[in-house]
Parts: C-alpha cells; sequence; structure tokens
C-alpha cells in the first residue's frame, strides 16, 4: 500500500484525485467509507474530467457514462456499447494516513 495523504483531506461525500504510479485515482468518502476508482472512464479511456459524484453514484463528464463510485460498476451506459467497469483500488486509514492499493497497471 501506498501513503498518498492525510485522511482528513476527504470529507463525507467528496472526493479528491490522487496521482499514484502515474496514473490518476479518485478517491472518495461515501457512507462513511474510503473508495477508489481510477480516473479513466470505461468508454474511451481518458480522464472523466469534470465528473459529477452524487451519493455513490459518479458520471463522467466527457460521456455521461454513470458508475458506481464503491464497486465501478457501471449504472448507465447511456446506450454506449463496449463500456467497461471503472478499475478500482483499495483504501485504508493508518494512523490518520490515508494509503491505497491499486493492484499495479493493466
Amino acid at each position: 500500500m501506498m501513503r498518498i495523504g492525510p485522511f482528513e483531506e476527504i470529507s463525507e461525500g467528496d472526493f479528491k484525485i490522487y496521482q499514484v504510479e502515474g496514473e490518476s485515482w479518485i478517491v472518495a468518502r461515501v457512507d462513511d467509507r474510503l473508495v477508489a476508482v481510477m480516473d479513466r472512464c470505461g468508454h474511451i479511456p481518458q480522464s472523466m474530467n469534470d465528473f459529477g459524484l452524487s451519493g455513490s453514484r459518479i458520471t463522467c463528464g466527457h460521456h455521461g457514462v454513470t458508475y458506481d463510485i464503491t464497486t465501478g460498476e457501471i449504472v448507465d451506459d447511456v446506450g454506449f456499447v463496449d463500456v467497461k467497469p471503472l478499475r478500482s483500488g483499495r483504501c485504508e486509514v493508518r494512523d490518520g494516513d490515508l494509503y491505497i492499493e491499486t493492484g499495479g497497471t493493466d
């Protein structure tokens, strides 16, 4: 696991983007649980720039595809075919610091 910052940086219902081993990861606190997904849309592999987070749902600002941020699974593919789930990571807090495990690169 890699330390990415202090836990206090992310409040309930909020998120932060971290660079981890050359990849961009979205880390959110949803229902007082930490979750992480790669910032790479499953429709076209690019950043989900200007995405929206509402509860446990995250919507790509480019394509409108909606995912469950807690699992990375697709909630609404808005008619696109071959949309892939988001790659998810694992987060934990140790002594007030936030750690992430991404599982390496694909």
